[in-house]
């Protein structure tokens, strides 16, 4: 995105150019000025210009951003089709891969994606038999797998709009305890931690309600049926009318989720391309400061 509004000289144009709206340009590029920790564009002159750090970023920018447009040509030419496969929690592939995936088969239009929900334990079985690709888990992994990080979270209490916590900002662990716990299956990482965390300091629970997808749990919440503790990113907007999305009090509360691969086994060429545009895609954490990687990249 920056390269192409260094290219026009508009944020509108470069936006029109890459087939997105400029609102959703503006942010990026205001989130890469906010990574990099620098001023790129003098947005008080028509036509847009560089600042000189600007200059600076288009000259690293643009070879990559062309190299990488070479690659994706060079391997469509060469019908690289290998199938990608991945595992992750329901609520990660419904809520965080959807996006990534689209911009995925646009730029490889023939490559397979197989996607298989799975708890963490299961998907580490599957990655070390290797069965996928990837899975994307928190970083307490095996010693013979890699991690790679991709997003920081927060797990919130959600509960019907008429329910006695709905009107608290925080709750504690023994606060949520009080009431019947809607919840997926066991072995699912939120569920674990929670139920973790309250056997170790010895506080009784109910699980009444065991469900298999994350939109069944919302809907089930929202109806007062129990109430649940859910990764943030799978409330939207929309489920605000009908839950009360109440903070986490502890440490618990907050994870990531990132990309686990095997260390003794390199990813063909599809999986490494589906991993650079998932990165970029999710803003990555943990990127490099100034110097941007070769990644499929809007935002540069």
């Amino acid at each position: 995105m920056f390269c192409a509004t260094a290219k026009f000289h508009s944020i509108s144009r470069a936006a029109e150019s890459l087939g997105i709206g400029s609102p959703t340009a503006t942010k990026q590029i205001a989130k890469l000025e906010e990574r990099l920790g620098v001023q790129l564009l003098d947005r008080t002159t028509r036509p847009v210009q560089l600042t000189p750090m600007g200059e600076r970023y288009s000259a690293l920018a643009w070879p990559l951003v062309e190299g990488f447009d070479n690659m994706v040509g060079s391997v469509a030419a060469e019908g690289t089709t290998d199938p990608v496969s991945v595992t992750a929690p329901s609520g990660f592939i419904s809520y965080k891969l959807p996006d990534a995936v689209k911009f995925f088969q646009a730029t490889f239009p023939h490559n397979q994606v197989r996607i298989y929900s799975r708890t963490k334990s299961e998907a580490i079985r599957m990655l070390s038999d290797g069965d996928v690709d990837m899975a994307f888990v928190d970083p307490q992994v095996p010693p013979h797998i890699d991690f790679q990080p991709l997003i920081t979270f927060e797990r919130v209490l959600i509960a019907a709009r008429n329910h006695p916590l709905a009107q608290q900002y925080e709750a504690t662990i023994d606060e949520i305890a009080r009431y019947p716990l809607t919840f997926l299956r066991a072995g699912t990482t939120t569920r674990t931690m929670l139920e973790a965390e309250m056997k170790r300091q010895e506080i009784p629970y109910e699980v009444g309600i065991e469900l298999d997808h994350t939109e069944a749990v919302k809907r089930y919440v929202s109806l007062g049926l129990g109430i649940s503790v859910v990764p943030e990113f799978i409330v939207e907007p929309r489920d605000r009318e009908s839950l009360a999305v109440i903070r986490v009090q502890g440490s618990y509360a907050t994870e990531k989720i990132g990309a686990a691969t095997l260390r003794e086994k390199p990813l063909t060429t599809s999986a490494s391309n589906f991993l650079i545009v998932l990165r970029q895609s999710m803003g990555a954490i943990a990127e490099a400061s100034f110097k941007p990687s070769a990644q499929a990249s809007e935002a540069v």
